[in-house]
């Protein structure tokens, strides 16, 4: 009786921990963090995440809690291995709902990818959410050492705006160091669509980090690292190689005027590169595909401290039309294919036959009366007119490419010469 009460008890010691939503329990280290190594324990991390009771904590820093302090889910992360989320469909961690409690899920926690990549991210449109990504919403939180490899997020504008990233869709008081992406980011023409992060709010920033994947939005905001970057939030030593359909770095800005770096009261945006053809920018520097890779490999790639800390594993390699950039893994390399012609861009939509570009005017014929907008691919819209019904031509725009955009949905991509 002695010896089964004991193999009872060792069974029930040594059974894993199954949270109600029927994902397993992590294990935790000394320090609090849950140890993530399957799909399964990040499943069950978001759920924790989502369900948890947001906490008062020290966000102003006075070394005391006080009515001035914010709320947050203050959970903490580590990845132990690279997670293959399969495609199945993400409900992200956090959720923005423009301050509104209780609907709103602040990440105040520490999410470090220890150099890993969660492969397989699938986040589609959720009715009532403004916020896509992995995460929703991370304020007063960090995410770091983390890549996202391959995947989609896409958005819908739900009862207003909506942001969406690959590593998150809002960034307000927290910070996105040493990430990379290589996800396809959709959004609506209501949407701020970023590489990394939809929107920065507030003292967030982010650091050392760099884009390649497609980021689409064909009349909103969008941008290679952020979609939307807001007053006192900094994007730094960050680099862009995916096409993107709006500006290389950020797709707007808080005051709506030319950044400037370190300006006061005006976002920041400092060492920060793009690939020629992979977007546009005022602040941020275009470079040839030679001068992007002797760049990134000077200033993000080259470790100044020797450091066990430093996350990447290698240097960017240009050969032929192929540049290559290294990850966390020495094995495992990203591949942009090259391309200086930023009509090359991928198609955002499939217009009609009545929307054409004829010795360097736009030509468009409608049944019915109609609203046009035209926006160019920095993001900006350059002309907006009401059009009677029947046939119509726009005239004056400088050569380059535009986006066509009807008050019916209608998008079509357009090459003045």
């Amino acid at each position: 009786m002695v010896n089964k009460l004991y193999f009872y008890c060792l069974a029930l010691f040594v059974a894993p921990t199954f949270s109600a939503f029927g994902q397993t329990q992590p294990s935790q280290d000394e320090n609090g963090y849950y140890l993530i190594e399957s799909a399964e324990h990040l499943k069950w991390f978001r759920d924790q995440v989502n369900a948890s009771e947001h906490e008062q904590v020290d966000t102003n820093g006075d070394g005391q809690i006080n009515m001035d302090d914010d709320t947050v889910v203050r959970l903490n992360a580590k990845l132990t291995a690279d997670i293959d989320l399969g495609g199945e469909s993400w409900t992200p961690i956090g959720e923005y709902n423009n301050g509104e409690e209780p609907d709103e899920v602040r990440f105040g926690g520490y999410f470090d990818g220890q150099g890993h990549v969660i492969k397989g991210l699938n986040v589609q449109p959720i009715d009532g959410r403004q916020s896509y990504g992995l995460f929703g919403y991370v304020a007063w939180g960090v995410v770091k050492n983390l890549g996202i490899v391959g995947g989609t997020v896409t958005s819908k504008a739900d009862d207003g705006q909506e942001y969406t990233g690959a590593i998150s869709g809002m960034l307000s008081y927290g910070r996105i160091e040493n990430c990379f992406s290589t996800a396809t980011v959709s959004g609506t023409a209501e949407g701020s669509i970023g590489g990394l992060t939809g929107g920065m709010r507030k003292i967030s920033s982010v650091s050392n980090s760099y884009n390649a994947g497609t980021v689409i939005n064909p009349a909103g905001m969008a941008g290679g690292i952020t979609g939307y970057i807001g007053s006192d939030a900094s994007v730094y030593n960050c680099y862009n190689m995916g096409k993107v359909t709006g500006g290389a770095i950020s797709g707007d800005d808080y005051s709506e005027s030319t950044l400037r770096s370190g300006e006061e009261e005006l976002p920041s945006i400092i060492d920060c590169y793009y690939l020629e053809g992979a977007g546009s920018g005022t602040l941020a520097k275009a470079l040839s595909a030679s001068d992007f890779v002797t760049t990134i490999n000077e200033k993000l790639f080259t470790d100044p401290n020797n450091g066990e800390d430093f996350p990447w594993d290698g240097k960017a390699n240009l050969a032929g039309d192929r540049l290559s950039v290294p990850t966390f893994d020495s094995s495992s390399v990203v591949e942009v294919p090259l391309d200086d012609d930023p009509t090359a861009m991928e198609t955002i939509a499939k217009g009609e036959s009545h929307i054409q570009a004829i010795d360097g005017r736009i030509c468009i014929t409608t049944s019915e009366p109609m609203k046009v907008r035209v926006v160019n691919i920095a993001g900006q819209t350059v002309r907006t007119v009401s059009l009677s019904d029947g046939y119509s031509e726009m005239t004056g725009l400088a050569e380059g490419v535009y986006i066509v955009v009807l008050e019916d949905g209608t998008c079509v991509k357009v090459l003045l010469r």
